[in-house]
């Protein structure tokens, strides 16, 4: 009797499973608050082909999908405003929980990759746009204080929400635990989450912490400036390669083992100016100009005015991961901080750093007036979260391109 029993378990277990599956395309009636469902479909397994040709190495992330049922949608956020959302759940061997991963910035693009990563181990997951309909840039939130609001915390919030109800309408239950997993980017968006919203998930990961956007921003421009102070002040990718050798001949061996490695930069004394040019410029040696910016790089910034510091510096180690601000001579700042200055901080479309480069006492002022400094996120008090059993983990790598003393000191 008992192993009857048993059996119809298994088999009432495998009908709800192959019910939830099959009525996938049902979920599109499902009513919740201010949302628009404008698709749901099953994806056969292997089958989902995403709408921009992924990369080599990503392409194979969607070859072997499992069978899975995908929502899109549209989330009413205010009477002007509104984010995109999408949520993937496997048909079939879903590990019952739930897990999102954050983006890097503006965000907007909806990357199917995030997603079929999270889905290959078994998650249910979800992502929005918050607003930005598929672009990277942050021209969305020029003047449009509602929009700020969803980039700030309110569309992953918002997101979370949704993509949970759709979880336990597929289901026929919730998620048994919800994860954020953040790095870079993305790391403002998980500490909003925790914060502000400690119920939507029971779990942060956030590696890289770009949390202290308005101070953040200025560490980018100051790094990209240093190496464009003049076109002789560039230093190009080969001699990054020279530079980050030097750096480990300097204190590769400090921990007692050389193995490419420099355990304790923060106390590594390393000065770039062992590879002055003594005859003119070589591939094995820095110019002047090039020594000097590196020194800036090494360096934390600071307020022109005031000298109080704003970003700590890069470690010495890091200096492979400089190549993100290498570019031609007489290029100028663009991606994540040009936009924030541009459409947040002078609210300007037009702005050029030639004509009107950036100010590190003047604009440190207007970059952290009260609706821009609102997008931060330094508060340290997670006791909602962690009352309720949330873990948060941090981590930080020495060789990362923003400054790891701030993480820490975070």
């Amino acid at each position: 009797m008992k192993k009857t029993g048993f059996l119809v378990a298994i088999l009432l277990v495998g009908t709800v499973r192959s019910l939830a599956a099959a009525n996938c395309e049902n979920l599109s009636s499902v009513s919740l608050p201010n949302t628009t469902i404008s698709a749901a479909v099953s994806i056969a397994a292997g089958a989902f082909t995403p709408s921009v040709a992924p990369t080599p190495a990503n392409a194979a992330k969607f070859k072997d999908l499992p069978a899975f049922c995908r929502i899109l949608g549209t989330i009413r956020t205010s009477d002007v405003s509104s984010v995109k959302f999408e949520v993937w759940m496997p048909s079939d061997k879903w590990n019952g929980n739930f897990r999102a991963d954050g983006f890097a910035f503006y965000g907007g693009t909806m990357d199917p990759v995030v997603l079929a990563t999270a889905m290959r181990d078994g998650y249910a997951t979800a992502t929005t746009d918050l607003g930005g309909d598929g672009t990277p840039s942050a021209n969305y939130l020029m003047g449009h204080a509602e929009n700020l609001k969803d980039w700030n915390d309110r569309g992953w919030h918002e997101t979370t929400l949704t993509a949970k109800a759709l979880i336990a309408a597929y289901y026929g239950r919730g998620p048994k635990l919800s994860y954020l997993d953040t790095t870079g980017g993305g790391t403002r968006q998980g500490l909003k989450e925790i914060a502000l919203h400690p119920a939507d998930y029971d779990a942060l990961a956030a590696g890289g912490l770009t949390n202290y956007t308005t101070h953040f921003v200025f560490a980018m421009i100051w790094a990209w400036q240093a190496t464009h102070e003049t076109e002789a002040s560039l230093i190009s990718r080969d001699k990054l390669k020279v530079l980050h050798q030097a750096a480990l001949d300097a204190c590769d061996a400090n921990d007692g083992v050389r193995d490419g490695m420099i355990q304790d930069p923060e106390h590594c004394k390393f000065d770039p100016g062992v590879l002055l040019c003594k005859n003119g410029d070589a591939a094995d040696c820095l110019t002047a100009p090039q020594v000097d910016a590196a020194l800036k790089i090494y360096s934390p910034v600071f307020n022109s005015r005031t000298k109080e510091q704003i970003y700590g510096p890069l470690m010495p180690g890091s200096e492979l991961t400089w190549q993100s601000i290498v570019s031609a001579p007489g290029t100028v700042p663009t991606g994540y901080p040009a936009d924030f200055f541009k459409y947040l901080v002078f609210k300007d479309p037009n702005w050029d750093y030639k004509t009107r480069p950036i100010d590190y006492d003047r604009d440190f002022d207007l970059a952290n007036a009260p609706d821009i400094a609102a997008v931060n996120a330094i508060d340290t008090n997670f006791k909602a979260f962690f009352d309720r059993g949330g873990k948060v983990l941090f981590y930080v790598g020495w060789g990362d391109d923003n400054s790891p003393l701030d993480c820490i000191e975070y």
